[in-house]
């Protein structure tokens, strides 16, 4: 395993909050088993045999053994979705993301959508889309040696990419926990030319400055690699961040969305060319038959498909 990777995935457990003390913010292993103490220390600190104490800042910590409770909140999750499976059983809607055969789709958005996300693993219009793009119009599942980098990672995608033979996955964000690393997608903290695939759905239009994150997306990429790119098309021509505007309320008259910075607009395939990516347009038509999309929950969703020039 190369020492770059080695590295991303000890920064991920460094910067994970999962794997700290509540008390102390130092990365670092925060957790040491008490059995490791003098048996002079434990007598004197009055301590259980089971208990954990930080490394950091000295506190005792009392519960499970840790990677015995990953694995049971894995257990959990995973009889959470067969419950749901259960629950949502049926034939009209089927999700490609995790095989779920349901009888409708949940509403959700912003501005309600109907028939909008998976019962059983949350995904939405945009998710299920980009996973039937990758399994069968991509080499990202030929088992095949390759880097993966995922901006801003949907839980039930992580789930399933950390698994898939070949890939060493790494997932980044500036804000979720969930994330191997912690970084800001204008300053990415990765040498040029090392990731085969890219991944980033819907997150420039978070970015104030998207074109720089546009070309830092860029230069991770590898000459040979290629990138998916999703992000809202809500306009003819894309409305630029406007600095006056700062208030929820004003974004959201403006922008659709409080956190939202911009408008997309169609013209957002040349945004991604002028910035050294060749784009091709991919919209569900173009790959999925009417009687597919409509059981899949998708009307006239898009993606942009990125190469280096």
């Amino acid at each position: 395993m190369n020492s770059w990777y080695t590295e991303v995935l000890r920064r991920g457990w460094d910067s994970n909050p999962r794997y700290r003390c509540r008390y102390t913010t130092f990365p670092g292993w925060p957790v040491q088993p008490l059995l490791h103490l003098s048996r002079d220390t434990r007598e004197r600190e009055n301590v259980q045999r089971t208990g954990w104490k930080c490394n950091e800042c000295g506190r005792l910590i009392f519960g499970l053994f840790p990677l015995y409770s990953f694995r049971a909140f894995a257990q959990i999750a995973m009889l959470k979705r067969l419950l749901k499976r259960m629950l949502f059983f049926g034939t009209t809607r089927y999700c490609p993301v995790c095989r779920g055969r349901i009888r409708r789709f949940k509403p959700s958005g912003f501005i309600l959508r109907q028939e909008a996300r998976c019962a059983v693993c949350n995904s939405l219009e945009r998710h299920r889309l980009a996973w039937i793009f990758f399994q069968d119009y991509t080499d990202l599942f030929n088992n095949l040696p390759k880097r993966m980098l995922h901006i801003a990672p949907e839980e039930e995608f992580s789930r399933l990419l950390k698994n898939v033979p070949g890939l060493q996955y790494v997932s980044a964000d500036l804000a979720d926990p969930r994330a191997m690393v912690k970084v800001d997608i204008t300053s990415l903290s990765f040498p040029d030319g090392v990731f085969d695939v890219v991944y980033c759905s819907h997150v420039l239009e978070h970015v104030r400055d998207d074109r720089k994150a546009m070309r830092e997306l860029q230069r991770v990429m590898k000459p040979s690699g290629w990138g998916v790119v999703l992000v809202p098309i809500t306009s003819g021509e894309t409305l630029e961040n406007d600095p006056s505007v700062t208030s929820d309320e004003d974004r959201t008259r403006i922008y659709g969305q409080p956190d939202h910075v911009r408008l997309y607009g169609r013209d957002f395939s040349t945004r991604l060319q002028e910035e050294g990516f060749s784009v091709r347009e991919v919209r569900c038509r173009d790959i999925l038959s009417p009687e597919l999309s409509e059981r899949c929950g998708l009307a006239d969703d898009e993606l942009y498909f990125v190469t280096k020039e």
